[in-house]
């Protein structure tokens, strides 16, 4: 039983590790830095979208549903992030052994949401569980400040972009296609 608790706590470690490093990736550093977790998050929102778009539907219906993906991509992302985390949290406090009283599963599971929101509600037994329930509520202040810091720098990225698609409205028209926008160049004489 040992071997399988040092085991399910190393693959924790391994998991928390993983998804803090993608949060780094795709919050922190200042370059595109390609991050699975966040790519998969994206993919899978379109592909909701998209079902949701299955039938044709005109510009206008495409174009106010795929306005979405952004904002619901963004906070998929930080969903995912928070329940991989709590998950992670979860087997390290089974591992170190603190399921005393009751059904292991939910004291685990309390033990963990507690920790990373702070509540403090539950209470860990033994130094490892508190090594661990320190651990998860650094890890869930620091997740909840770089939140905080991305939605704004996120929000103008994203408001940055549509100044510069509604430039292109005004040159080329609605939609905005690459086609129209050589049409029109050609025809103005532009492509010098």
């Amino acid at each position: 039983m040992l071997v399988i608790r040092i085991i399910v706590a190393v693959l924790a470690l391994a998991e928390v590790t993983g998804v803090l490093l993608s949060v780094l990736r795709s919050v922190v550093l200042p370059r595109a830095v390609p991050a699975r977790l966040a790519r998969l998050t994206f993919l899978i929102v379109r592909f909701g979208l998209l079902l949701r778009l299955r039938r044709r539907a005109d510009y206008a219906t495409r174009d106010r549903v795929l306005a979405l993906q952004a904002p619901l991509g963004l906070f998929a992302q930080l969903i995912v992030w928070a329940l991989l985390i709590y998950v992670g949290f979860t087997a390290l406090f089974w591992a170190v052994g603190d399921t005393a009283g009751g059904d292991p599963l939910a004291r685990t599971l309390e033990l963990s949401g507690s920790s990373m929101l702070t509540l403090g509600f539950d209470t860990p037994r033994g130094v490892l569980s508190d090594f661990v329930a320190f651990s998860a509520a650094g890890v869930g202040l620091t997740l909840l400040a770089l939140v905080i810091t991305y939605l704004p720098s996120v929000y103008g990225a994203f408001s940055r972009r549509e100044a510069v698609i509604a430039k292109l409205v005004v040159r080329v028209g609605s939609p905005p296609t690459g086609a129209a926008l050589l049409a029109r160049t050609w025809k103005l004489g532009r492509f010098d």
